[in-house]
């Protein structure tokens, strides 16, 4: 069956439903009155707990984006147009991904943000291996699908990001609007099995339903914002998107923090037939230099976490 044909079918048969699926939030515990989560991203020697983090899953209406797939900057999310010259095979090289797939990304957000620049960070090539959820006891050979609502960075961890990214000049670009925006897409197939959901973020209330939490690299630190669940929320997913179309989703913003942050997380899709193609997508994050005048420096610093593709 065809990519086309998988679309179709999706289309056909979920137009204006929506599912009830069970969403992984981050649980509303005393605990965190006082104690910050944190996850640590390396195997390390057990003097500490790999992480602190209590998730629960909370059964929450998933809306199919029909009727509201294309982007919309103030909404904050959607899909844009573009055909890649990669072929399937082509997401195993890191040389191709770097060299090609960046460059289509970086030219097709930049275009859709009217931004003066744009620099693609990293890529994380996720392939979900049967078993997952459940653990097999020993690393998973790719990266799997995210379970816990989160956004990427904090605003303080954007802005170390931006000093580590750009040195001693990264005043020239935090002087200047700014914003870190996420893109996903799928490999091969629309994705059904474990697909991602995203929050609209105007039905968030930051203060009551999030919290920071540190991510711990063996070489360096960072801050995400974990998801809290409430009745308010909004949810959304895109059963029809192809390969050739960008889910892209606004992060953090310097003019408005996390305001226009869209929180995302992959769930068990309950419409997904046993047969379904098994998730395969490739994630990234963006930063987007906005303003009409001046030079951009170069970046110059290492970006943390950046992904092998094996």
């Amino acid at each position: 069956m065809s990519v086309r044909d998988i679309r179709s079918d999706v289309i056909s048969s979920n137009r204006g439903n929506q599912t009830i699926a069970n969403l992984g939030f981050l649980s509303r515990l005393s605990l965190y009155e006082t104690v910050k989560p944190y996850g640590m991203r390396y195997q390390q020697d057990k003097e500490f707990a790999q992480t602190n983090i209590k998730g629960e899953k909370v059964p929450t209406v998933v809306r199919n984006s029909f009727g509201v797939e294309d982007f919309d900057f103030e909404r904050g999310f959607g899909l844009i147009p573009c055909p890649s010259q990669m072929s399937y095979s082509d997401f195993e090289h890191l040389d191709k991904v770097k060299s090609i797939y960046a460059k289509e990304v970086g030219d097709a957000v930049k275009s859709c943000l009217k931004a003066r620049h744009v620099y693609v960070m990293d890529f994380s090539v996720r392939r979900r291996h049967p078993s997952y959820p459940i653990s097999t006891g020993s690393d998973y050979e790719h990266t799997q699908p995210a379970s816990i609502a989160h956004v990427d960075f904090t605003p303080d961890a954007a802005i170390l990001l931006i000093k580590a990214v750009y040195g001693e000049r990264s005043e020239e670009v935090l002087s200047r609007p700014w914003a870190i925006v996420n893109v996903w897409r799928p490999l091969r197939n629309p994705v059904i099995d474990w697909p991602l959901a995203i929050c609209d973020p105007h039905s968030m209330d930051w203060e009551r339903d999030s919290m920071p939490g540190d991510v711990v690299y063996s070489n360096w630190l960072t801050e995400n914002q974990l998801i809290i669940h409430s009745p308010t929320q909004l949810w959304y997913y895109f059963p029809g998107q192809t390969p050739d179309q960008l889910l892209v989703f606004r992060g953090v913003d310097s003019r408005k923090g996390l305001n226009p942050a869209c929180p995302h997380v992959a769930f068990a899709n309950p419409l997904a037939q046993k047969d379904q193609p098994m998730r395969e997508s490739i994630d990234s994050r963006v930063i987007v230099i906005f303003g009409a005048d001046g030079d951009v420096p170069p970046e110059v610093g290492e970006v943390y976490g950046s992904k092998d593709l094996a």
